[in-house]
């Protein structure tokens, strides 16, 4: 008897959840998706000091981040803090780059080419600077990486009206559990308080920096978007089909599923709201530096004049 209370409060829990998710995600909108990820209560967020390394004057921690749990894949990263010999600001540097996975673990670098320039950055800056690794956690789905995974994600929200499938959403979390895990570091390791960010990435990184700017994180102070000439996606898709006659090769992933050919749909119109810089214009008050290469093939030369 009392396993069979025990049996029917269960289901009775389950149905709740399940409703109750269902209900969440009816009550979002694409302009609520993006803060809604960011805020969605997943407690899986850790990190822990693997070890250190000397670069020149300063020191480098190795941290292994744990930031999410998304679509039941838990991600995990490789954060990099790099103290200079002498700290005399309350704000770092934070620079997005990528990476792999194997089995829900990053693929560690003992080695990485950037390292060096953050040492100097940082000195040179008296102010500490962090590189963020695997963003996103990839290859996933079969082994899709990049483009082929972002462009998926979307289409997958297409599908069945998920909103926490936009890759960038999980892309941003991670930047912004580096703010946090660098902050309690440096106050725990340091006895330094941080408070404020500059963020920067390239490409799809440099897309994540952009929106780490529209979820009202008061410690984003400035941001360093790199190569990624695409805000206002509508108009930029369209530019690039009438100056070209077709898309970019480099865009192909998103043009096999029908990204941009569906941008006037209900479904497309959703996706430029929650992914596209652009649409949080209004947000994006902070100093910002865009650094954009005119040999970039993705983008026409001249994009830049729609936003």
């Amino acid at each position: 008897m009392i396993f069979s209370r025990f049996r029917f409060v269960s289901i009775l829990a389950l149905i709740f959840f399940v409703s109750t998710e269902g209900f969440a995600q009816n009550k979002l909108s694409p302009e609520k998706a993006l803060k809604s990820y960011i805020a969605n209560g997943d407690a899986t967020y850790s990190w822990v000091l693997k070890d250190s390394t000397k670069l020149g004057s300063s020191m480098a921690y190795q941290l292994v981040l744990t930031s999410q749990k998304w679509h039941n894949i838990t991600w995990r990263n490789q954060l990099t803090i790099v103290v200079p010999a002498t700290v005399k600001y309350d704000g770092a540097m934070l620079f997005i780059t990528g990476g792999s996975n194997k089995d829900e673990q990053p693929n560690w670098s003992t080695d990485d080419n950037m390292w060096p320039i953050l040492a100097a950055i940082a000195s040179k800056n008296k102010a500490i600077v962090a590189l963020i690794r695997q963003v996103p956690n990839q290859p996933l789905f079969d082994g899709k990486t990049e483009d082929e995974l972002i462009s998926y994600t979307l289409h997958q929200f297409k599908q069945d009206k998920d909103y926490s499938w936009p890759l960038l959403f999980p892309m941003v979390k991670t930047a912004v559990r580096s703010m946090d895990a660098i902050q309690e570091f440096s106050s725990k390791k340091l006895k330094h308080m941080i408070n404020n960010f500059v963020i920067s990435g390239a490409s799809k990184r440099g897309w994540t920096t952009w929106l780490s700017n529209a979820i009202d994180d008061k410690r984003v102070k400035a941001i360093g978007p790199m190569v990624i000439d695409m805000l206002n996606m509508p108009k930029s898709l369209s530019y690039q089909l009438e100056t070209y006659g077709e898309y970019s090769i480099q865009i192909e992933d998103y043009v096999k599923l029908g990204i941009p050919q569906g941008a006037d749909t209900p479904d497309g119109k959703a996706i430029t709201t929650m992914v596209d810089p652009y649409s949080y214009r209004d947000k994006m008050t902070i100093p910002k530096i865009i650094f954009i290469g005119t040999n970039d093939e993705y983008w026409t030369a001249d994009a830049i004049k729609h936003y």
